[in-house]
């Protein structure tokens, strides 16, 4: 990315900075989507561990990533409007493929950066608090690897 991408991509992370509303969607998004499956492992009795093989807690974490960029994404092009800087932003001599990379790394890198804090979170919490039974069963090699690997896609994905 040029220098003009880089650019953009600063001056939407200030923005965000300055901006409660997208402080307070990134922080309320990710707090919905583990309090529930945090809340069901953790409650979880020893006997009960079987079920969590059979069920995938980690799969509702993957809401974060698909959600908090379109949010995020949705304001990035909004909040130009309401400020009056998308037109002449638009006017500028930045190269459209540099544009919208830059907005699309400056949406995607911080929802990358909360959904692995989140995904860190949650088993930070599950092996502190939980049975250990119950958090051995939480912790299958496939649904990490999946949190791992379609984080990332599913970001991309949400913006495109």
């Amino acid at each position: 990315m040029v220098m003009r991408g880089r650019a953009i991509f600063r001056k939407e992370l200030r923005e965000y900075r300055h901006t409660g509303s997208i402080i307070a969607t990134m922080a309320v998004i990710p707090l919905v989507f583990i309090s529930f499956p945090l809340i069901a492992v953790l409650r979880l009795p020893a006997s009960e561990s079987r079920a969590l093989l059979e069920g995938h807690p980690l799969a509702i974490l993957l809401g974060i990533p698909a959600l908090v960029p379109a949010v995020v994404a949705a304001y990035s092009v909004v909040g130009e409007r309401e400020q009056a800087t998308l037109e002449p932003l638009l006017t500028t001599p930045i190269p459209g493929e540099e544009f919208l990379l830059g907005k699309a790394l400056a949406i995607v890198v911080p929802s990358l950066a909360i959904s692995y804090a989140v995904y860190g979170f949650f088993p930070a919490c599950v092996e502190l608090f939980a049975h250990p039974a119950v958090a051995s069963a939480v912790f299958q090699g496939p649904e990490v690897i999946a949190q791992l690997l379609f984080t990332p896609l599913l970001a991309a994905w949400s913006i495109w």
